[in-house]
């Protein structure tokens, strides 16, 4: 017999591939993909989120997040202090990708696939490459003299794999995309909530303020909807910057008025408030976050309020010529939303500069990576509120400037 080892059996033995470069990176989901979308993962609803949750971290190079209990925060939704011997949906969930894996290359026809494994003991998966059999075939139907050529070969491509490894890590992830994380890791369409100008009428639509006997939930009429059916320009760039950010992301959106939206939809799905006096659901479920917005209608006064120290206030006046207007204020956050297990995320400004302000803060990475210096280790993983202010100079806003924050 050959004493040649195959090509196929040096690379399955050798150590795993790094997905380097845009290219690797593509691959390696486009064979998520397949392997998502094969028989042994189609009738399991937890695997598969897991799978890509973990697969996607990888491949943003942060694998120090893959830990059970993270995952059990991030991905099933669980309290951050919950008992991971007592709930064991992680390592349970683990343990079944791990067979569903072996099971799918098992089948005839994903042999010289790339491969992705979840080894034993691990959430931070692994990634190999496939050489054709058909080089391992010439290999072994060369005459004998000529086989170093093809050791030569194998080890010359091993060496190159390990410089790339070695000179050109996984990028690591951005402050932006850490913050973004939660929602764009999700396998259903993130919600993009918006409201219309009319304040007043906006938060009567939706509360039932005009008609005591409405459902906060009850859909609209037509005619509701006719009164309604549109958006600020300040709100309108926001939701562009944000649904740019998202596709970016490979995540698909739906936008939604505040008015056709129901707590149904902000349940089943991760979602983006924009806007927050003019958007009910803002309010709704930012109600218990330490910053929150009050609105004395009846002055046309608009505040953010830190509810652990009430003295302390961000107030924008509305009755001032816009001209005289100096500074407005926002709020960003994102958190576990108080009506389901998704994420949410708040981009609300108390007036149009605040608004636009947020929308440029949550979406331009400089903004967020500068922001990220002042947090403490570890703010990826829990939920994240600050209070934005952005000077107004002759009606045009400047940068967004974070003033206040909160992690918990």
């Amino acid at each position: 017999m050959s004493q040649v080892r195959t090509v196929e059996q040096v690379t399955s033995s050798s150590k795993s591939w790094a997905p380097v470069t845009a290219a690797d990176r593509k691959a390696v989901r486009e064979q998520l993909d397949r392997i998502l979308a094969s028989p042994r993962f189609g009738k399991s609803r937890r695997c598969p989120i897991l799978f890509r949750y973990i697969v996607s971290r990888a491949l943003n190079g942060d694998t120090d997040s893959l830990k059970e209990r993270t995952l059990g925060i991030q991905v099933f939704g669980r309290d951050p202090d919950y008992d991971t011997n007592a709930d064991p949906i992680v390592r349970t969930t683990a343990g079944e990708i791990r067979k569903r894996i072996a099971q799918y290359y098992h089948e005839s026809g994903h042999e010289h696939e790339l491969r992705i494994d979840l080894p034993s003991g691990s959430y931070v998966p692994e990634f190999h490459l496939s050489v054709p059999t058909a080089i391992a075939h010439v290999a072994s139907a060369r005459p004998k003299a000529h086989r170093w050529a093809v050791a030569v070969t194998v080890v010359s491509a091993a060496a190159v794999m390990a410089v790339l490894f070695i000179a050109a890590p996984w990028k690591r992830q951005t402050a932006l995309e850490s913050f973004w994380q939660p929602v764009t890791s999700s396998e259903t369409p993130v919600l993009l909530c918006v409201g219309p100008p009319d304040r007043r009428e906006s938060v009567a639509q939706v509360s039932g303020e005009n008609d005591p006997a409405r459902s906060a939930d009850k859909a609209p009429t037509v005619f509701d909807l006719l009164r309604i059916d549109s958006i600020p320009v300040s709100d309108s760039i926001t939701l562009a910057r944000v649904s740019r950010l998202l596709g970016a992301h490979g995540r698909a959106i739906r936008v939604q008025s505040m008015a056709a939206t129901t707590r149904a939809d902000v349940q089943s799905t991760p979602a983006v408030m924009i806007g927050a006096f003019n958007n009910d659901w803002t309010i709704r479920v930012s109600k218990q976050l330490r910053y929150g917005f009050e609105a004395d209608w009846k002055n046309n006064s608009f505040r953010i309020v830190d509810r652990l120290h009430p003295q302390t206030s961000w107030r924008t006046d509305m009755t001032l010529p816009y001209t005289k207007l100096t500074e407005d204020h926002a709020i960003v956050a994102r958190f576990i939303n108080p009506f389901g297990d998704r994420f949410v995320v708040v981009a609300a400004g108390l007036g149009q500069y605040g608004t636009l302000a947020a929308g440029e803060f949550l979406t331009d990475p400089k903004y967020m990576d500068k922001f990220a210096k002042s947090l403490p280790a570890g703010w990826q993983q829990k939920n994240i509120e600050a209070v934005i202010s952005a000077r107004v100079i002759d009606g045009n806003g400047g940068p967004p400037q974070p003033i206040a924050f909160t992690l918990w």
